[in-house]
Order: C-alpha cells, then structure tokens, then sequence
C-alpha cells in the first residue's frame, strides 16, 4: 500500500504513514510513541502486513569467540563460495580484512599463514573509516551491480539503512556480533540486507563486554536527573 493508497483512504493517514516509513520494525514502544504525541482517545488505524518471505537455513554459533564462525567462513571462501560478513563491530571487520587481504589466519586459534594460492580473494569492506569515500559512494549507489566483482563483502553499520541488495550472487551470510552497538533488531537488519534466499551463519557474543544495559524505567530516569543536574552544577561553576 502506497501512499495514493493511504490519501484516498484518509488523508490525515497520511503523515502517519510518511513517518513510519523510516522505521524498518514499528514495535510495541514505536506506536505508545505515535499515540503519545495525538490526541486523548484518539484510536491508530494501523495495516499490519502479514506477507512473510521464505524460512532461510540458519546456523547458530556457540562458544566464547567468534573462532568457529571464522574458520567456517575461511573455509567456505577457500571453496570458492561468494560470502558476505556482516558485524555490529570496526575493529573485527578490518581485522578480518585484513587477514585476508594479506593471507593472514583469520582464526583466533590458528597461527598459521596461508598458502600463497589462498590469498587472491577479491575484498571488499565498508567501515566508518572508508564509508565516506568516493569508491565507495559510488560502490554503494551500484551495490547491487558492483557486488558482482566480489568473493568476501565485508560490512559493519555504516552501511546505513535502506541499502537493499538483491542481486544473486552470495552462496551465504555470516553475522558476528559483539553486542555493542546495536539491538537485536539492528542486527537482523543487517542480516536482511541480502535479500535472496541463502544460509545464514551467526554467533552473538554471550555477553556484552562492558556488560548489560539498564532496562528498568525508573532507574534510567534517575540516571538521567542524576546527569543533567552534574552538567547544571558545572555550568554554574564555569559561569562563576
């Protein structure tokens, strides 16, 4: 349902619709947050889409490190098999582009460099550091083109949202996530950026390693009185 759709069913529909479209899983908390801003009593006319794609076969990874999951993605590569790698993390991405590139283990747990034969895998990663550049904006806007030159793509979340990848050409998606930056939802998105029908293969770290966010209400509210009063009293300060 599009928009003329939505205007000649209700105009006032409209502004509604225009701003959820920028929201990829309108969950629970989205829609208290829409109908907070409206007025009392005032009852949301929501479509729900219930069109599901196809089930994917899915590999969970366990364990403490990523070790296994790369092993298995080397080993995928050294079989000829386009992949892609998708990771809520810089620093694990261009490690592993790096290793890579310059035929280097790519397992945690393996010193041991690869033949010289392993090594002319074309590369190709998209990072905070290099996302700006030119060969990479004009990568991104052809992305459904320019993948196909490419055995390993390499992603962290600066491949921003509505990047829609479509063309067949990757036998699997590898997700390895640390679970720093992102919600689970982020990290599907990521996963889903590919959007053919292949295996995917994901490890999640157990824990995040600074440890586990604040999710009572209450607390996060007296966190953030606790700051902005820190931030008025320095203010005061310097203005003495």
């Amino acid at each position: 349902m599009g928009k003329e759709d939505l205007e000649y069913l209700h105009p006032d529909l409209v502004p509604m619709a225009q701003k959820s479209r920028k929201f990829a899983h309108l969950d629970d908390l989205t829609i208290e947050f829409f109908i907070s801003m409206r007025p009392d009593g005032e009852k949301p006319y929501i479509i729900k889409n219930e069109s599901r794609s196809g089930g994917r076969q899915v590999y969970w990874y366990e364990g403490k490190n990523s070790s296994a999951i790369v092993a298995e993605f080397h080993a995928q590569l050294m079989l000829g098999k386009k992949l892609m790698m998708v990771s809520d993390s810089k620093r694990f991405i261009k490690k592993l582009e790096r290793a890579l590139n310059d035929g280097t283990s790519i397992d945690d747990s393996d010193e041991t460099p690869e033949p010289s034969e392993d090594r002319k895998l074309r590369v190709w990663a998209i990072h905070s550091e290099n996302s700006g550049s030119e060969e990479n904006v004009i990568f991104i806007r052809e992305i459904n083109v320019a993948i196909i030159d490419i055995d390993a793509f390499l992603i962290t979340p600066s491949l921003g949202t509505g990047v829609d990848i479509c063309t067949p050409h990757f036998d699997a998606v590898f997700g390895v996530f640390h679970a720093v930056s992102q919600s689970a939802t982020e990290c599907a998105q990521q996963l889903w950026r590919y959007r053919p029908d292949v295996p995917m293969h994901v490890w999640v770290a157990p824990r995040p390693p600074f440890g586990y966010a604040e999710t009572n209400a209450r607390r996060i509210k007296e966190k953030i009185f606790q700051t902005n009063e820190m931030i008025a009293f320095l203010i005061n300060i310097k203005a003495r």
